[in-house]
C-alpha cells in the first residue's frame, strides 16, 4: 500500500512504476485518488497536515475534553 502523502507529492513516479508493470488501466486511478483527497481535505476534515491524522485538540474540544 502507499502512503498517500507519497502519492500526493510524487503522481508521476507513481504512474512510472504503474507503466512498469504493464498497468496501463490503472493509470486514470492515480489523478482520480489525488483528487478524492483533495475533496476530502478541503471539505473541513480537521487532520494534520503533515501526518493526515486527526488533530487531538480539536477532537478534545468536541469532547468536551
Amino acid at each position: 500500500m502507499l502512503d498517500m502523502k507519497f502519492v500526493r507529492e510524487n503522481p508521476e513516479l507513481v504512474k512510472e512504476n504503474i507503466k512498469k508493470k504493464f498497468q496501463d488501466e490503472k493509470l486514470p486511478l492515480v489523478d482520480q485518488v489525488i483528487e478524492l483527497d483533495e475533496r476530502r481535505r478541503s471539505a473541513g476534515s480537521h487532520r494534520s497536515r503533515e501526518t493526515g491524522r486527526p488533530c487531538l485538540d480539536r477532537q478534545q474540544k468536541h469532547q468536551g475534553g
